[in-house]
């Protein structure tokens, strides 16, 4: 995400206005409701006008926050840890694609002597694509990682030259599975095919990115659609319908449970 600030409620509707045309929503119809916004510029009416011309969950949002806080947004708690799964497995467990974080996981793959991997994502809310597409880079050496679609272009982020190769590769996925760490996982998948195990249920479905609106005069923060991902031409809308739920998946024994079962007992 990047951030920006605005100084009057014209230049938020201007970039809803935007987000429309982007998502090729009509929007010609809301004039009356523009013009009441203008007149009447307010918390609670802003978020009624976001509501009603929103591209879904994940697009805009908007939220009321103190002087503090419209500064300190960014500043969130970031969590790694490391642990060996059954003696010969490297478990890797991660809540933020950034470049620390990353770098931090690229070396720990470098220096380890096991072959069999698991990605736990399950509490990942995603993060930088930049370092999202470093990390895939470690694994993927060739063709195109996933796609972005902005308003007036497209952009394509392939593999790099130094892909590491493991036996088994397996991603915990879950409903707090979000964005850049959906964008992985299913990027993992698509590129690396029977190596890597997805297991868990559907992920959040946040389809998108978007950048951070700075309203200082109302105390107002907007998160504004920039782009669309796609991998291997399919949205996270088209990925996740073909994903079954299973009922079975509630705690992390039972994913461990999954790793055994596929594994046919090798690491009991």
């Amino acid at each position: 995400m990047f951030s920006r600030k605005i100084r009057n409620i014209k230049e938020i509707i201007g970039l809803i206005e935007d987000e429309a045309l982007f998502f090729n929503r009509d929007y010609y119809g809301y004039v009356e409701d523009r013009d009441n916004l203008i007149k009447n510029a307010n918390y609670d009416n802003l978020k009624n006008f976001i509501t009603k011309f929103c591209y879904d969950k994940h697009s805009t949002i908007i939220k009321k926050t103190n002087y503090m806080k419209i500064y300190n947004i960014n500043n969130k708690r970031e969590y790694l840890y490391y642990d060996v799964k059954y003696s010969n497995i490297l478990y890797i467990y991660f809540t933020e694609f950034n470049n620390e974080i990353v770098n931090k996981i690229r070396q720990k793959l470098k220096e380890t002597k096991y072959t069999k991997l698991i990605l736990d994502l399950r509490n990942n809310c995603g993060g930088s694509v930049e370092a999202c597409s470093n990390l895939l880079r470690f694994f993927i050496n060739k063709n195109e990682l996933f796609k972005l679609r902005y308003k007036n272009k497209y952009v394509i982020y392939n593999g790099g030259y130094e892909a590491q190769v493991f036996d088994d590769i397996f991603i915990f996925i879950g409903e707090n599975t979000i964005s850049s760490a959906e964008i992985f996982a299913y990027s993992m998948k698509e590129n690396l095919k029977d190596k890597v195990l997805l297991i868990g249920n559907k992920t959040a479905g946040k389809g998108i990115g978007q950048s951070i609106i700075k309203y200082r005069k109302e105390k107002m923060i907007l998160y504004m659609t920039t782009f669309e991902w796609y991998v291997n031409g399919k949205n996270i809308k088209e990925i996740n319908k073909s994903r079954e739920e299973s009922e079975s998946l509630k705690s992390i024994d039972d994913y461990y449970k999954y790793v055994q079962c596929y594994l046919g007992g090798e690491v009991l």
